[in-house]
């Protein structure tokens, strides 16, 4: 048995290497496997930039601890990557266009590989004012909001219950930084689930740290927030080389219509492409 078990997983290894080359794609890929996979892909030159706020990230970094479907990933495998947009990080590796989920995508790489060169979360006016609370120079990195987690609510301090569960803030491990309690960096439960967060907890009046400490090891929390990487909430879906740049556009005007809807000068621009491809050439050239 234990032979065969090996041989199942050395078999699944190989098929995700194969994945990974390009020869298929898994239909359900883990936030992992997107973040993985980003090096291979681009922005077509019709598409808009990063958009997505400190808030849009927040919310989706629930959706993935609450293990709700995140929707569809739409990339597009043009004959010539390169003529159509520009790459994510490695041009030598361009494969894919990001036809929808271009946000998603981005925002999972900055929260999860906090060094890439994504740009980072826009701050709320709230957080950008809080110079009471925080040095100008303090980093600031993702965090996990305990009074928000819903077994922990009777247990922590409420003082932190009015900002969302994951909020983008100053380091509350650094010196700089002066609130501290029950916010927690997502790194350090990335890196070790059963850190010790004792220093950072402030319990309930009549709760006790003990109280916490033993709750959050009840519910896993610390693998929980670990695991994040490994959901499969998004579908993936590849448009194959048959399909031109008038159907891309199509579709990408199509599929804006609803959420965060695209302003009618940006599908004007992508129009524009459309009809003229050398256009973001023509715009390098004039600026």
């Amino acid at each position: 048995i234990s032979d065969f078990k090996g041989f199942l997983i050395a078999k699944e290894e190989n098929m995700s290497e194969e994945k990974m080359n390009g020869c298929s794609l898994p239909s359900e890929p883990s936030v992992q496997y997107l973040i993985d996979l980003s090096d291979s892909i681009g922005i077509p030159h019709f598409q808009r930039g990063l958009v997505w706020s400190e808030e849009n990230t927040a919310l989706l970094l629930e959706s993935l601890y609450l293990k709700t479907p995140c929707g569809t990933i739409i990339l597009w495998e043009p004959e010539n990557p390169a003529d159509e947009g520009l790459s994510l990080s490695d041009p030598g590796k361009l494969k894919y266009l990001v036809i929808d989920g271009q946000q998603r995508i981005r925002s999972l790489r900055d929260v999860f590989n906090p060094d890439s060169d994504s740009s980072a979360p826009e701050m709320s006016e709230d957080e950008g004012s809080a110079s009471d609370d925080t040095e100008p120079s303090a980093r600031h990195v993702w965090c996990l909001n305990l009074s928000r987690v819903r077994e922990l609510t009777e247990l922590v301090d409420d003082g932190m219950s009015r900002y969302p569960m994951f909020r983008f803030m100053a380091d509350p491990t650094s010196e700089l930084t002066h609130v501290k309690h029950n916010l927690v960096p997502l790194r350090i439960f990335l890196q070790n689930p059963d850190a010790d967060i004792s220093k950072l907890i402030r319990p309930a009046k009549n709760k006790k740290i003990e109280d916490v400490q033993s709750k959050i090891k009840e519910i896993s929390l610390g693998d929980s927030i670990g695991k994040l990487r490994e959901r499969t909430v998004f579908f993936l879906k590849i448009l194959p080389k048959e399909n031109n740049l008038a159907e891309v556009v199509a579709l990408y005007n199509r599929i804006n219509s609803a959420g965060k809807r695209v302003e009618a000068e940006e599908k004007a621009f992508a129009t524009l492409v459309l009809l003229h491809p050398s256009t973001s050439d023509w715009l390098k050239g004039l600026f």
